[in-house]
């Protein structure tokens, strides 16, 4: 009876929690008896099927009722890290996930305080939400970073009568590329901003200073500058600036030779970005940067690189790395501060002349009431080419046809009559040749002897005529570049919102052409598949334009640095991302004058962003992805460095352990090998154009390993940028075997990239095998394999006795006569047991 009534006051405990998993600690506390009774009458209740059970991590185990069943959520919780605390806030569990990612084991957590284990969780979004859900008793979800950690997790906290449980996970890479987007948006949302003041600033030196500001507002940096060069001393003068001391900014230069930041970018033509100046070897610091305690910086050319106008630049205190992205923001700021210098010249040109014009003696005539000339000085004569004894008495229809002199006979009525003081007509006047100029009279009468004479004043327009023209061109020019920003931004924006490849393509397309100057839009690959091309709703590409125009413009892109190329009215701009392809944009302009320089700045820029989210959205796709291709290569071309060495009947494995890269386009590989020497293996690697070093680590029967350095090209590297993995090489039949592992959605670009740069390399076979994950159970079980007896005696005695502990509470020699054995011969034990426990962590599982 007593255990009849024990399960009923389980059963109800556990329907009373609604779905949600309770253990077997919270149990026989809230029915008042033991944990192992509970736990044996929870066994009962799952095998009768009242209730259901599920294991959590490696040493724990869950209860639900049968009858209502837990959210969708807690099956996918289960494999996050998680942690319990009772409702003194100390710990009552952890998984092996949690121990993890927390850097503690739970050896070390049970029976303390979280806020006595993480201190810096005091006073944090941390402890807030824990204790209002411990409060309210309401579920509690929110993502917060914590520096000791250096990570950011997405948390859910569900408390209970007898404490919390807390589910989280490392979310710190996604954060960090929606911050990347974020930023790019940001900074493109400034450029346009920036464009359209350009438009409307009078004052240039104004202009440049608020550009200084908003360089450094969103880069946050100390200082930033405008550099003027004068090319006849070849210096750079600081124009314009924020965060100098008082008086530098008008009075400082700086050398335009390669021994400055500011010189060196000159001479590079290219955006130059410095990480630490007290360590940088291309130039030395000038006495601007340094008495101000420069240590890093970006900077750029402002105006075309073959004509230079100065540069822009931002610098900071601390030693710190720009990316390629906020120097592709500097150069598109600079891009419009050089338009707005262009302009600012322009029009103090045009300024000028009308000051010149004003100044000097325009033509000037004077007509009678019949329309002869009665006087005509020597800038009319020079204006006209007719000699003054010509027009002395001739009539004015020598110079004027009959309409203009209608005009000036009815305004003459006018100014006789007395309505107006003067009168100003624009006409055409035709010279000596017969050719005609636009001018400008402005007239007024004067009594003669014989009733009237008319005086008037006339002025060449041709130079104002061609200025304002130009003025109108230039503005036009920048509503145009404000225009395509302002697109550009768009489309980012609809890049930040798609879920998927697809959405991407589309929403770009039809964001460009939407009621915009772009008559037509189409994303597709390198090839220009038809079957493959994504076109702006409603509208269709003519097949000759993709047949004529696109496939060559396309080569010319792919070829040039900047991935862009024009042809009449269409552009076609790559779609790139940490040095991989996505495809090609092309687009189709309604203006006569094509694609100009700023507005394919900007269209190369939105290619970079558009790669940077196709790339998330098939990153996201790999990680929740369960299955992966298996493809096998083959190629007798790669076999040949190794036949050349060992011999053409050479027949061995060899592993790419890890793959790390370490600069730009540049990379280190360990592999193990098997079958050859490991000093045969790097002789035969230094054939290969893309290995730069290469050295053996261990050459001894237990671990033959060799290092190798590569450029991107090495085939490994090309499927590690498709987020692949090479399970192995093996070389048989003068044949190199490769087998790996890929994304089941990137198999026909990822073949057609590596058969691209390697030829010889055949697709033998493909296959879709189920993801294989490691899990606590798989690595334990192989970490008991590797061990013997000896190595795990040492490696237990020396992790429960403290010697891994700081400071130490025993030593190698304690432990050794614990053994019975030697010191020495402890140490062996313990560092073989070692390196096979780090070898189970960092080699790929075999399967």
């Amino acid at each position: 009876m007593e255990d009849e009534r024990t399960d009923d006051a389980i059963e109800r405990f556990v329907r009373a929690a609604a779905g949600e998993p309770v253990t077997a600690s919270e149990v026989a506390e809230a029915v008042g008896c033991v944990r192992r009774t509970a736990h044996k009458h929870l066994t009962r209740l799952a095998d009768g099927g009242a209730v259901e059970t599920k294991k959590v991590g490696s040493r724990a185990r869950v209860w639900w009722s049968a009858d209502a069943q837990p959210s969708d959520g807690v099956f996918g919780r289960i494999t996050d890290a998680f942690f319990a605390v009772d409702t003194d806030w100390e710990f009552t569990y952890l998984n092996d996930q949690a121990e993890q990612l927390l850097g503690q084991t739970a050896d070390a957590l049970v029976g303390r305080t979280l806020w006595e284990a993480f201190p810096d969780a005091v006073d944090t979004a941390f402890e807030s939400e824990y204790r209002r859900a411990m409060e309210t008793q309401d579920a509690v979800s929110f993502e917060e970073r914590y520096p000791p950690l250096e990570t950011t997790f997405a948390v859910e906290a569900y408390p209970s009568p007898t404490g919390l449980s807390v589910y989280f996970r490392d979310v710190t890479d996604r954060v960090r590329r929606e911050r990347e987007l974020h930023a790019r948006v940001h900074q493109q949302r400034t450029v346009a901003r920036l464009g359209r003041r350009a438009l409307t600033a009078t004052d240039v030196d104004e202009f440049m200073t608020h550009v200084c500001e908003v360089v450094s507002e969103i880069l946050d940096t100390a200082y930033s500058k405008v550099l003027e060069l004068d090319a006849g001393t070849r210096r750079l003068h600081l124009r314009a600036g924020v965060g100098w001391d008082d008086g530098v900014v008008g009075t400082a230069t700086v050398p335009a030779d390669a021994n400055s930041q500011a010189g060196y970018t000159l001479q590079r033509r290219e955006p130059v970005r410095v990480e630490a100046l007290s360590t940088e070897r291309r130039f030395t610091g000038p006495d601007l940067l340094t008495d101000h305690g420069v240590e890093s910086g970006v900077s750029v050319v402002i105006g075309s690189p073959g004509e230079p106008w100065g540069i822009l630049g931002t610098h900071d205190t601390a030693a710190r790395s720009f990316t390629e992205q906020d120097a592709d923001f500097v150069q598109s700021v600079a891009t419009l501060l050089a338009s707005a210098v262009d302009r600012h010249e322009h029009e103090r040109e045009l300024a000028r002349y009308e000051t010149v014009f004003e100044a000097l003696s325009d033509g000037v005539y004077a007509v009678d009431s019949d329309g002869r000339f009665t006087l005509v000085n020597e800038a009319y004569v020079r204006m006209t080419g007719v000699p003054r004894e010509e027009l002395v008495g001739s009539h004015v229809s020598r110079l004027v046809d009959e309409d203009v002199r209608a005009a000036a006979k009815g305004l003459e009525g006018e100014l006789v009559s007395g309505r107006r003081e003067t009168a100003t007509l624009e006409a055409e006047l035709t010279d000596a040749s017969g050719e005609t100029f636009p001018a400008e009279a402005t007239f007024s009468i004067q009594e003669s002897a014989d009733g009237y004479e008319r005086i008037g004043v006339v002025r060449d327009t041709t130079e104002r005529r061609r200025h304002e023209e130009a003025i109108q061109e230039q503005r036009d020019r920048f509503e145009r570049v404000t225009d395509t920003a302002l697109r550009v931004f768009d489309a980012i924006r609809g890049v930040i919102r798609a879920e998927t490849r697809a959405d991407i393509e589309q929403t770009v397309c039809d964001r460009l052409v939407d009621g915009g100057p772009y008559r037509g839009a189409a994303v597709g690959p390198v090839n220009w598949d038809d079957d493959r091309v994504t076109t702006s709703v409603g509208d269709e590409w003519p097949s000759d334009a993709w047949q004529g125009v696109v496939p060559p413009l396309i080569a010319e892109a792919t070829e040039h640095e900047r991935g862009v190329a024009v042809e009449a009215d269409t552009v076609a701009v790559e779609l790139t991302y940490d040095e991989r392809q996505f495809g090609l944009l092309v687009l189709r302009t309604e203006r006569d004058d094509g694609f100009d320089e700023r507005e394919r700045s900007l269209l190369v820029e939105l290619g970079s962003a558009v790669g940077l989210g196709i790339s998330a959205v098939e990153r996201k796709d790999v990680l929740v992805n369960d299955s992966v291709t298996t493809l096998e290569f083959g190629s007798t071309a790669l076999a040949e460095p190794f036949t050349d060495v060992v011999g053409a009947d050479a027949s061995f494995e060899f592993l790419a352990d890890r793959i790390v890269p370490v600069g730009d386009d540049t990379y280190v590989s360990h592999y193990s090998v098997g079958g050859i020497s490991p000093e045969a293996f790097v002789e035969a690697t230094e054939s290969f154009p893309t290995v730069e070093r290469a050295r053996v680590l261990d050459s001894h029967d237990g671990g033959r390993r060799v290092e190798l350095q590569t450029t991107g090209g090495a085939l490994v590297t090309q499927f590690r940028r498709f987020d692949g993995r090479v399970r192995s090489f093996t070389l048989d039949d003068r044949e190199l075997q490769c087998t790996v592992d890929v994304p089941p959605g990137n198999v026909r670009e990822i073949v057609e990239t590596v058969t691209a740069t390697y030829p010889d390399l055949e697709l033998r076979a493909q296959r879709t095998n189920d993801r294989r994950v490691r899990t606590s159970a798989t690595f334990h079980s192989a970490v008991e394999d590797r061990l013997t007896e000896r190595q795990r005696t040492a490696l237990e005695l020396a992790y429960f006795g403290g010697y891994f502990e700081w400071p130490r509470t025993t030593d190698g020699e304690a432990l050794s006569t614990t053994m019975g054995i030697t010191p020495p011969t402890f140490h062996k034990h313990l560092r073989l047991a070692e390196r096979k426990v780090l070898d189970a962590l960092y080699r790929e599982p075999e399967g």
